[in-house]
């Protein structure tokens, strides 16, 4: 007898519907265990160094300072700009961690 037809109505051959069945429910496992996993890091300035005179690059960015002549670093623009961007949210640290969080998920 063939497996097909033993087989629940509605089952293609070779899936197993299950909890994450949906892609849209593997995603919202995945953001979920990001969460999980960075959520202890949330508003802890002293984390990562580097990212605190980023985002201080970003917010005197925002009162007219110019990289590379008012702060001077080697890193290219752009990461001053992505800083410069999370500074505008006014949550400070907070908002390059849930951005580090989000682009860190996104790419799993």
């Amino acid at each position: 007898m063939d497996i097909a037809l033993r087989m629940a109505p509605g089952v293609r051959r070779g899936t197993s519907p299950g909890l994450l069945a949906s892609p849209l429910a593997l995603v919202a496992a995945l953001f979920a265990l990001g969460l999980a996993l960075r959520a202890w890091t949330f508003g802890d300035p002293n984390l990562f160094v580097d990212d605190d005179f980023y985002l201080l690059v970003g917010q005197q960015m925002h009162h007219g300072a110019l990289p590379y002549v008012d702060i001077w670093d080697r890193k290219p623009l752009g990461l001053f700009v992505l800083y410069w961007l999370f500074a505008s949210a006014g949550s400070g640290v907070l908002a390059y961690q849930i951005a580090a969080w989000l682009a860190s998920t996104a790419t799993g």
